[in-house]
């Protein structure tokens, strides 16, 4: 996704709350693109491009290897993907559509 997207940056905190918000403060502050994408809890207000995503992922995990940082991205289109990331590794991850099963039996269900 090289367009306009929407970010959420999440993670399963394993470190005391000011570690992880202070690694993730320093971390923005490096990263125009980063602090521009998205707040300093991982929130964003609007959507913006970001190109080098991963690349600043990887760096985010290598900072706090033990955390698990959740990336969701939803395009201008609709389309979402989700990076997750930990101990410098990125992994993309698509999502799965299922369709629920209808409640209307053939029985019960008329054209007119």
């Amino acid at each position: 996704m090289s367009y306009y997207s929407h970010y959420t940056l999440t993670w399963d905190d394993t470190l005391p709350e000011p570690t992880i918000a202070a690694i993730v403060a320093q971390w923005r502050s490096e990263r125009p693109d980063v602090a521009y994408c998205m707040d300093a809890d991982g929130e964003a207000e609007e959507r913006s491009t970001w190109y080098n995503r991963v690349e600043d992922l990887t760096e985010l995990s290598k900072r706090a290897p033990t955390v698990l940082f959740t990336l969701d991205c939803l395009g201008e289109d609709g389309a979402r993907i989700r990076f997750v990331a930990s101990n410098g590794r990125v992994f993309r991850i698509k999502p799965r559509i299922f369709w629920a099963r209808t409640p209307i039996s053939p029985e019960s269900h008329s054209d007119e």
